[in-house]
C-alpha cells in the first residue's frame, strides 16, 4: 500500500487506540492540563450513540458520570481555584522499567568462534549511535506506549555511517499481517501556518522508503505537495527516484516494532503491545488526589493568630490596618465603652492538628498496588524496609520484577537483532563498510551476585572436593580470558605448593629456572 493520494483524515488510527496513548503520555508527561482536558473536558466526552443500556440509562451518559468522578475530572467550583498535585509514578514506571532491561550492557553472539567475523565497523556504527543511551531512551517510550518503533536513516552529511532513532507509537501507522509488520508510515508535523498544517510522511517497507509531503488541516492529511516546498524535506528531493522512494535492501525492513508486553487487552489492537499503565490509570488518579488532600491539609493547618480588631494599629482613613507579629511589648488596652466590664481583651492561637501519617500511609499503599498493578515488584521500587540482603533473597524478592523483564527481553532479542542486521546491511549498500552480520542478543544477569556470594558457593563447593582451581577462578573473575586465568592458576599452585616437580626431567644442579624443569606448570599447559 503506498503512500496515501488524496485527503483522508488524520492520523488514520482507530481513535480508541490513539485516545489510549494521548492518556498514557500525559499520565508521563505529568500535563495536569491535559489530564484535566482528558478526564473533564469535551475531549473525554465518550462517542457512543443515544443506546438506553438494561438500568434504562443511555450509555454515554453512564460513560461520563464514571469519567466525572475522577478526581483529574472533577470541575473546580464557581469562585474557587483548587491547587491539585500530581505524583510522577507514571514517569518512574518508565524509567525503572528500562532501566531493568538497559542498565548492564548487552553481549552479541556472532556464533562460532572460528567463523571471527570482523565486528569493528559494527562497533563505531554502535557507539556513533550512543546505543545504550538509545536502549534506554526506546525502553522508556516502550513502556508508556506500549511499544516502541526502531528507524534506520542514513544521511552522508550528518553521519559516514547509518543512524537508528526511536520512534513513537503515536506517530506511527502500522500495517501488521499475521502479526508481523510489513511496513510502517512515520509522520510529522514540519510546518504550521494558520490553520495549515504540512506534514512529512515516511513509509518504510522490504525495499524501500517512501516520502510525502502533505498540506492539510489539524484532522486532516490534505494533499500531496512537491517535497522542495518544505525546507525540512527539500534534501530528500535529490535522494527519492520516480515513485518518491528511495530503495533499500530487498529482504530487509529499516523499521521494526518492538511489544512492550501482549496481549493487548484492548478490542481492535491485538497486533500492538501493552503499556505498563493499563489498568492502573485509576489508581494513578487515586494518588494523586490522596497527595492532593495532604497538601491542602498542609496549607488549610498553617497557624492562625485571631486577635481583637481594636489591637490593630490604624494607618489612616483608608489605609488599613495591621498587627507586628514580632513585637516584644504589647500594652493591654483599656475596655471598650459599652462592653461588659468583666469581658477581656483576648488573642487566640489556632493550629489544627495533620493527619500527614494518615495520609501517607494512604500514598504508600496505593504505590503499592500500583507496582504491582504494573508487574513489577515493591522491592524494585525501594517500596520496602529491608537491609542489606544476599543476591538470592534479591532474586525472591523481585521475583515478579525479574518475570516482567525476561517477557519484554524476548521481545527485544529478536528485533535487536533484527535491527543489527538491517543496520550493516544498509552500511555495507550506502557506506561500503563491513560485512552483514545477525547477532543472538545476549541480556544479562538481573540480579548480579555479590563477591561474597560467589566465595561462599566457592569454598562449600572446595570443602566438598567438587571444583578445580581454575574453575574458582573462573567463578570469582568472570570478566578474564584465559590467559589470565592460565596465569592466576599458575599463581596459586606456586603459592600453596601443589605444583608437582617432573620426575622425568633431571635435577637442577645449576639453579635452573623452576619453571624450566617443570616444577612450575608454563601457563599454556593448564
Amino acid at each position: 500500500m503506498p503512500l496515501p493520494t488524496g485527503d483522508m483524515t488524520w492520523p488514520p488510527i482507530p481513535d480508541p487506540i490513539m485516545s489510549k496513548y494521548r492518556e498514557h503520555r500525559a499520565w508521563y508527561d505529568g500535563d495536569t492540563l491535559e489530564l484535566q482536558a482528558i478526564y473533564g473536558g469535551a475531549a473525554s466526552r465518550p462517542k457512543i450513540a443515544w443506546a438506553p443500556d438494561d438500568v434504562g440509562q443511555p450509555a454515554y451518559r453512564r460513560m461520563a458520570n464514571r469519567i466525572s468522578r475522577w478526581f483529574w475530572g472533577q470541575p473546580n467550583p464557581p469562585h474557587e481555584e483548587r491547587v491539585r498535585s500530581h505524583v510522577p509514578m507514571p514517569s518512574t514506571i518508565a524509567s525503572t522499567s528500562a532501566a531493568q532491561l538497559f542498565s548492564e550492557e548487552l553481549s552479541l553472539d556472532f556464533g562460532d568462534d572460528t567463523a571471527n567475523p570482523d565486528t569493528s565497523r559494527l562497533d563505531e556504527i554502535l557507539d556513533g549511535n550512543n546505543w545504550q543511551s538509545f536502549l534506554l531512551e526506546a525502553a522508556e517510550i516502550q513502556s508508556v506506549l506500549g511499544g516502541v518503533y526502531w528507524r534506520i536513516v542514513w544521511d552522508t552529511e550528518v553521519a559516514d555511517y547509518p543512524l537508528v532513532t526511536a520512534m513513537h507509537a503515536d506517530q506511527a501507522w502500522p500495517e501488521f499481517r499475521f502479526g508481523r509488520l510489513m511496513a510502517v508510515t512515520f509522520w510529522q508535523v514540519v510546518a504550521v501556518d494558520g490553520g495549515t498544517v504540512w506534514r512529512h510522511l515516511e513509509r518504510h517497507e522490504r525495499g524501500q522508503i517512501q516520502h510525502g509531503l502533505y498540506e492539510g488541516t489539524a484532522q486532516h492529511l490534505g494533499q500531496p505537495r512537491p517535497l522542495t516546498e518544505q525546507s525540512d524535506t527539500a534534501f530528500l528531493a535529490d535522494l527519492v527516484n520516480a515513485d518518491a522512494a528511495i530503495p533499500t535492501i530487498p529482504d530487509l525492513m529499516t523499521a521494526g516494532y518492538v511489544p512492550n508486553l501482549r496481549p493487548n487487552r484492548k478490542r481492535g489492537s491485538i497486533d500492538l503491545g501493552r503499556s505498563d499503565f493499563d489498568g492502573v490509570e485509576h489508581l494513578f488518579d487515586e494518588l494523586d488526589e490522596t497527595w492532593s488532600s495532604m497538601m491542602r491539609e498542609l496549607r488549610l493547618g498553617k497557624a492562625r493568630l485571631l486577635i481583637p480588631q481594636n489591637m490593630l494599629e490604624t494607618h489612616g482613613a483608608g489605609e488599613g490596618a495591621s498587627f507586628d507579629l514580632d513585637r516584644e511589648l504589647i500594652v493591654q488596652l483599656a475596655d471598650i465603652a459599652g462592653s461588659a466590664a468583666d469581658e477581656k481583651l483576648q488573642t487566640e492561637l489556632i493550629q489544627p492538628a495533620l493527619r500527614i501519617a494518615d495520609h501517607l500511609q494512604m500514598v504508600d499503599a496505593l504505590k503499592l498496588e500500583i507496582v504491582a498493578g504494573a508487574g513489577y515488584s515493591a522491592q524494585t521500587f525501594g517500596l520496602t524496609t529491608d537491609t542489606v540482603i544476599t543476591a538470592t533473597e534479591v532474586a525472591a524478592r523481585e521475583r515478579q520484577t525479574l518475570v516482567t523483564r525476561e517477557k519484554k527481553t524476548r521481545y527485544w532479542s529478536t528485533e535487536l537483532a533484527d535491527l543489527i542486521e538491517a543496520l550493516t546491511a544498509i552500511d555495507q549498500t550506502v557506506f561500503g563498510g563491513g560485512p552483514r552480520l545477525r547477532p543472538t542478543v545476549v541480556f544479562p544477569i538481573a540480579v548480579q551476585p555479590s563477591l561474597n556470594d560467589i566465595s561462599t558457593a566457592v569454598q562449600n563447593m572446595n570443602a566438598a572436593q567438587a571444583i578445580s582451581t581454575e574453575q574458582k577462578v573462573r567463578m570469582l573473575h568472570p570478566d578474564w580470558d584465559d590467559e589470565q586465568i592460565a596465569d592466576e592458576v599458575a599463581l596459586i599452585k606456586a603459592e600453596t605448593g601443589l605444583s608437582v616437580p617432573d620426575l622425568s626431567l633431571p635435577p637442577n644442579p645449576d639453579g635452573q629456572d623452576a619453571a624450566a624443569l617443570g616444577m612450575i606448570p608454563d601457563a599454556a599447559s593448564e
